[in-house]
Protein backbone atom coordinates (compact mmCIF):
# COMPACT_ATOMS: atom_id res chain seq x y z
CA UNK A 1 0.00 0.00 0.00
CA UNK A 2 2.95 2.58 0.71
CA UNK A 3 4.14 1.88 -2.61
CA UNK A 4 1.14 2.33 -4.24
CA UNK A 5 0.84 5.83 -2.23
CA UNK A 6 4.16 6.85 -3.16
CA UNK A 7 3.49 6.57 -6.98
CA UNK A 8 0.57 8.64 -6.53
CA UNK A 9 2.47 10.95 -4.90
CA UNK A 10 5.19 11.11 -7.51
CA UNK A 11 2.79 11.58 -10.02
CA UNK A 12 1.44 14.62 -8.02
CA UNK A 13 4.83 15.87 -7.27
CA UNK A 14 5.66 15.24 -11.39
CA UNK A 15 2.45 17.26 -12.66
CA UNK A 16 3.25 20.65 -10.08
CA UNK A 17 6.60 21.09 -12.21
CA UNK A 18 5.38 19.96 -15.56
CA UNK A 19 2.10 22.27 -16.13
CA UNK A 20 1.98 26.30 -17.41
CA UNK A 21 -1.10 28.32 -17.32
CA UNK A 22 -1.08 27.88 -21.14
CA UNK A 23 -1.42 23.45 -20.59
CA UNK A 24 -5.06 24.27 -19.68
CA UNK A 25 -5.80 27.15 -21.73
CA UNK A 26 -5.29 29.64 -18.87
CA UNK A 27 -4.01 33.28 -20.78
CA UNK A 28 -5.03 35.30 -18.32
CA UNK A 29 -3.58 34.26 -15.39
CA UNK A 30 -0.05 35.16 -13.76
CA UNK A 31 2.59 32.25 -13.26
CA UNK A 32 2.60 33.41 -9.91
CA UNK A 33 -1.24 33.42 -9.64
CA UNK A 34 -1.48 29.88 -11.00
CA UNK A 35 1.16 28.08 -8.99
CA UNK A 36 -0.64 29.10 -6.03
CA UNK A 37 -4.31 28.08 -6.98
CA UNK A 38 -2.24 24.95 -8.62
CA UNK A 39 -0.70 24.00 -5.43
CA UNK A 40 -4.42 24.92 -3.62
CA UNK A 41 -5.68 21.52 -6.04
CA UNK A 42 -2.94 19.38 -5.58
CA UNK A 43 -2.81 19.59 -1.72
CA UNK A 44 -6.87 18.86 -2.37
CA UNK A 45 -5.81 15.65 -4.22
CA UNK A 46 -2.67 14.86 -1.40
CA UNK A 47 -5.69 14.85 1.49
CA UNK A 48 -6.72 11.73 -0.51
CA UNK A 49 -8.70 12.88 -3.28
CA UNK A 50 -6.21 11.90 -6.11
CA UNK A 51 -5.66 13.14 -9.45
CA UNK A 52 -9.11 12.91 -10.44
CA UNK A 53 -9.62 15.80 -7.45
CA UNK A 54 -7.09 17.98 -9.01
CA UNK A 55 -8.35 17.77 -12.66
CA UNK A 56 -11.71 18.98 -11.79
CA UNK A 57 -9.75 21.54 -9.59
CA UNK A 58 -7.93 22.97 -12.46
CA UNK A 59 -11.41 22.98 -14.56
CA UNK A 60 -12.43 26.29 -16.26
CA UNK A 61 -8.61 27.75 -15.31
CA UNK A 62 -10.03 27.64 -11.36
CA UNK A 63 -12.79 29.43 -11.56
CA UNK A 64 -15.52 26.46 -11.13
CA UNK A 65 -17.22 26.24 -7.67
CA UNK A 66 -14.83 22.87 -7.69
CA UNK A 67 -12.03 24.94 -7.14
CA UNK A 68 -13.46 27.34 -4.45
CA UNK A 69 -14.61 24.02 -2.28
CA UNK A 70 -11.42 22.57 -2.43
CA UNK A 71 -9.91 26.26 -1.01
CA UNK A 72 -13.29 25.66 1.45
CA UNK A 73 -12.26 21.94 2.15
CA UNK A 74 -7.93 22.93 2.88
CA UNK A 75 -9.43 25.95 5.11
CA UNK A 76 -11.78 23.85 7.09
CA UNK A 77 -14.36 25.97 6.41
CA UNK A 78 -16.17 22.57 6.81
CA UNK A 79 -16.41 21.62 10.06
CA UNK A 80 -18.81 18.45 11.63
CA UNK A 81 -21.93 19.67 12.84
CA UNK A 82 -22.44 18.39 16.23
CA UNK A 83 -25.30 15.57 16.60
CA UNK A 84 -28.61 16.97 17.86
CA UNK A 85 -29.27 16.12 21.86
CA UNK A 86 -31.27 12.37 21.79
CA UNK A 87 -34.49 13.15 23.06
CA UNK A 88 -35.96 11.07 25.78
Amino acid sequence: MSKLFFVVFLCLIISVFAISPADIGCTDISQADFDEKNNNCIKCGEDGFGEEMVNRCRDKCFTDNFYQSCVDLLNKVYEEKDTPPVQE
